[in-house]
């Protein structure tokens, strides 16, 4: 017979903190995007008060959605809780359509994807670093030669497609 398994229990002041600290780090991220010091750009603004705006409301939303996950015992994953609520406010017909969407839409997603993936890059490694362990030295070599492999692939297919469309 399968067990039950046990939703990860979480503490909304725990998320809290780390939803303020995720927001400085988009914010900064967000600023260096806008200024494109590589030249290119995805940041509609580098105005700090529409971007606090912006992740102020995202972070209500998203401590709502938290909220919902641990009082509302229907079994979906916070995701679910956290897009519904955000959704709802900037649905059309929505009272607070206008501000949701004044002050969202300069808020660019890759800044707000930069400390999302260092956390899951840390927690992927943290449970992953048994696994290293057991197997050896010889895993190494296997990463390289699959990093190897996937770089060397996608630079040909992006040739090809560059030299097809006559972009080189």
């Amino acid at each position: 017979m399968a067990s039950k398994q046990q939703a990860p229990s979480f503490n909304l002041m725990e998320w809290s903190v780390f939803l303020i600290i995720f927001a400085v780090i988009s914010m900064v991220a967000q600023v260096a995007n806008f200024y494109a010091p590589l030249g290119v750009s995805t940041a509609k603004t580098a105005s700090l008060f529409d971007m606090f705006i912006g992740y102020l409301i995202l972070y209500a939303g998203t401590i709502a959605g938290l909220f919902l996950t641990k009082t509302v015992k229907i079994g979906w994953p916070a995701v679910i809780w956290v897009s519904l609520v955000l959704i709802i406010v900037s649905m059309p017909w929505m009272p607070t359509h206008d501000f949701v969407i004044k002050y969202t839409t300069p808020v660019a997603l890759l800044p707000m994807a930069t400390p999302v993936l260092a956390y899951a890059g840390f927690a992927i490694a943290r449970n992953e670093l048994k696994l290293f362990k057991e197997a050896g030295w010889k895993i190494v070599i296997i990463a390289c030669l699959s990093f190897l492999g996937s770089y060397v692939l996608s630079a040909a297919i992006a040739h090809m497609t560059l030299k097809l469309t006559g972009q080189i």
